[in-house]
């Protein structure tokens, strides 16, 4: 089942251009739970402070954010422990 959360990243990245802000706006309720979902899903934990005051800031490139999370072998090795997990037997 594990499995599946880690799918979620897929699903959330098609709500990432329905949820973009202007750059002078501040980040809705949305917006913040989106954030979050997304870091759980490509890092494997919450956002850290200044993860989020980066967020918060006007100008702020979610799409790049993505991309720069998708690459490196740091995602691919999140995703492989998850895989194996959901592989496992025992």
């Amino acid at each position: 089942m594990r499995w599946i959360h880690a799918m979620g990243a897929v699903a959330l990245l098609g709500a990432v251009t329905a949820a973009a802000r202007p750059a002078d706006a501040s980040p809705t309720r949305e917006q913040y739970r989106l954030f979050r979902a997304l870091s759980i899903d490509l890092q494997g934990r919450i956002p850290l402070p200044d993860e989020i005051a980066a967020f918060e800031r006007p100008g702020f490139d979610l799409d790049a954010w993505i991309d720069q999370h998708l690459q490196g072998a740091a995602y691919a090795e999140r995703l492989r422990r998850v895989y194996l997990d959901a592989l496992r037997l025992e």
